[in-house]
């Protein structure tokens, strides 16, 4: 990867930028998020597993949240960030596949086991999960000024 960033503060820079009703917004923001990953001689298999995890950052935004919505490039010397901002302070909720075996029961409460099973198959609250698949839990959430911002971190999306 080269981000030509410098030793300095971190560098961000808005890729695309839409609001309500525009048409495949997530088609868009793969599209120019391809083109600079490019630029950036991002490799092939980072910049593939990348671009899948910001389409399931922009199509959740688009459905959980409100705009206007931003993506943007966020690079220090080191490491490059992907950024979907949203204008919805409400922050995403994080299933339980995500944080334990997914099909182990749980003696605790009878939790996992077949409900985490039937909840993994569900066309459903699965986006976040392959966020942190493909990043390989590099990725999180923070507030800003005008909702929220979800980052995932490029160069952990390697396969």
């Amino acid at each position: 990867m080269n981000p030509t960033a410098g030793q300095g503060a971190p560098v961000s820079r808005q890729l695309y930028s839409w609001g309500a009703g525009v048409e495949n917004p997530v088609g868009q923001a793969r599209a120019v998020v391809c083109v600079e990953f490019a630029r950036l001689e991002v490799p092939g298999d980072v910049a593939e597993n990348a671009v899948l995890a910001v389409s399931e950052l922009v199509a959740n935004a688009v459905e959980h949240a409100c705009g206007p919505y931003a993506v943007c490039l966020r690079h220090t010397a080191r490491q490059l960030f992907c950024e979907v901002h949203d204008g919805c302070c409400r922050m995403p909720v994080v299933t339980s596949a995500l944080s334990s075996v997914p099909f182990e029961p749980q003696e605790i409460d009878r939790g996992g086991g077949l409900d985490a099973l039937c909840e993994s198959l569900s066309e459903r609250g699965r986006g976040l999960g392959i966020v942190n698949y493909l990043s390989q839990g590099n990725w999180g959430v923070r507030r800003t000024s005008g909702g929220k911002c979800i980052w995932v971190d490029v160069s952990s999306c390697s396969s």
